[in-house]
């Protein structure tokens, strides 16, 4: 099997691309090799699966307010009433 991937590098951040074809790769490897019938197995990097169970940890210590979507802007706005809202 032969693989070809076209992309913009400068379009991406650095290891970006790099990732996005492991993820790939490693896709392409299970279907190729793997059990029909089992889940798909975790896609991202093991670094990018750690930050995100870091930041999914960050984010449960800090309480969730329920308000509107809106409710922020107008907030803001009352704040800072001569600062520009929207460009």
């Amino acid at each position: 099997l032969v693989v070809t991937w076209d992309a913009v590098d400068e379009l991406f951040p650095e290891g970006v691309l790099d990732a996005m074809f492991g993820a790939y790769e490693r896709l392409l490897e299970y279907v190729a090799a793997g059990d029909w019938d089992a889940p798909l197995p975790d896609l991202p990097p093991s670094s990018h699966l750690e930050r995100r169970a870091a930041a999914a940890r960050e984010a449960a210590l800090e309480p969730v307010v329920p308000r509107p979507l809106h409710a922020a802007f107008f907030a803001h706005a009352k704040a800072a009433p001569d600062r520009t809202a929207l460009v």
